[in-house]
């Protein structure tokens, strides 16, 4: 490898790392790792490297595969509650957008997968229709409380608002 005059390397500390056999990953920090790999769609931040066959972003951290959006939540959240994993409250696998992730038990996070029936679109029109929450909760076959639970934010609050 060149050396300059004054003994500088001609080639970027991070690429000699690489050339000795280690891996240059390691000396770019998590976080601006995971904002080099992010598409913004709509309010989500889709992950555009590996993603594994269910839809979860993957990311070698050390020599460690990891999923995208726990990394998400420690590096911008910070370290996740005993007992928890990450919940995609815009039910985006991909998605790794902290503000779209909450600490949930894995009971939890379960049922909230298995009662997944609606869209982004469906909720948009939802909050949208001004009809009584029974006659769009038929429309949709879920329950008038998950219509209200909607309408007032406290459910797919993908866009930031608060309840």
């Amino acid at each position: 490898m060149s050396r300059m005059a004054d003994g500088e390397s001609a080639v970027p500390a991070y690429r000699e790392w690489q050339w000795r056999g280690g891996d240059y990953r390691s000396r770019i920090p998590v976080k601006e790792r995971l904002l080099s790999k992010r598409r913004i769609e709509g309010y989500c931040w889709i992950w555009t490297g590996q993603i594994d066959k269910n839809g979860y972003g993957r990311m070698s951290v050390g020599n460690r595969k990891q999923f995208v959006h726990n990394l998400s939540y420690r590096e911008f959240k910070g370290p996740l509650p005993e007992g928890t994993e990450p919940d995609h409250l815009c039910f985006i696998h991909a998605c790794f957008n902290p503000e779209h992730l909450e600490a949930v038990t894995q009971p939890e996070n379960s049922r909230r997968r298995k009662s997944n029936k609606l869209t982004h679109v469906d909720v948009s029109a939802i909050r949208i229709l001004k009809e009584p929450h029974e006659v769009t909760a038929k429309r949709y076959g879920v329950h008038p409380s998950t219509i209200c639970d909607i309408r007032n934010f406290r459910r797919w609050n993908y866009e930031g608002r608060s309840s």
